[in-house]
């Protein structure tokens, strides 16, 4: 049987990949992204499509799903200083 490879996650440091995602990120023009953009709006509608909400009062977000109460209770905060 074969010897499985390690992921290369596992052999470069934490701080070298996060640098390398970021310059990667960076490095993208305005075009690419919205393209990425609307890749992932799409994503999203389709993910939603294929696993709807189980809670029908559910407020989807970007394509998440988020419970009514759960999100008034993340906002809560936000009122209390009105």
């Amino acid at each position: 049987m074969p010897h499985r490879r390690k992921p290369v996650a596992d052999k470069i440091p934490l701080a070298t990949l996060e640098a390398s995602i970021t310059a990667y990120y960076d490095s993208l023009s305005d075009t690419e992204v919205e393209e990425d953009r609307l890749w992932g709006e799409f994503a999203g509608r389709e993910l939603a499509a294929i696993n709807p909400p189980r809670d029908p009062e559910a407020i989807v977000v970007g394509g998440v799903s988020h419970s009514t109460n759960t999100v008034s209770r993340s906002l809560s905060w936000f009122d209390s200083d009105i």
